[in-house]
């Protein structure tokens, strides 16, 4: 995703553009809650990395709402929640509670559902 690509350029500006208009385009006809929620979390990330804190966490509660609308919405989608909330926590200096935060999202998404994140998060999918 172009999110994505951009992010692991290290344009975090233009990640979160990309990711913004992702979830536009994903607005228009009959919504697709996973989809919208990953691009929330996808432009989450990368406003937390802009140190736009506040806009970071809107969009982890929009993801949360979106993913309030998926009739069987999996742990694992959840816990990626979990995961960039701890980013956000930690662009506002609460070390402690992110890495907690992290640390117990990390073991249950393994636990889960095999899941072992790379430890730099570049996009939610």
């Amino acid at each position: 995703d172009l999110a994505g690509a951009r992010a692991g350029q290290g344009w975090q500006e233009g990640a979160a553009e990309a990711a913004s208009q992702a979830a536009a385009s994903f607005a228009h006809g009959e919504p697709n809650a996973n989809a919208m929620a990953h691009s929330k979390l996808t432009e989450a990330l990368a406003r937390a990395r802009l140190h736009q804190t506040g806009e970071a966490r809107a969009l982890v509660a929009e993801a949360r709402q979106w993913l309030a609308k998926v009739p069987q919405s999996s742990e694992v989608d959840s816990l990626f929640v979990d995961l960039v909330r701890a980013e956000v926590l930690r662009e506002e200096a609460a070390t402690g509670e992110a890495d907690l935060i992290e640390r117990k999202a990390r073991e249950r998404l393994k636990a889960v559902g095999g899941v072992v994140p790379p430890a730099h998060l570049l996009l939610v999918y």
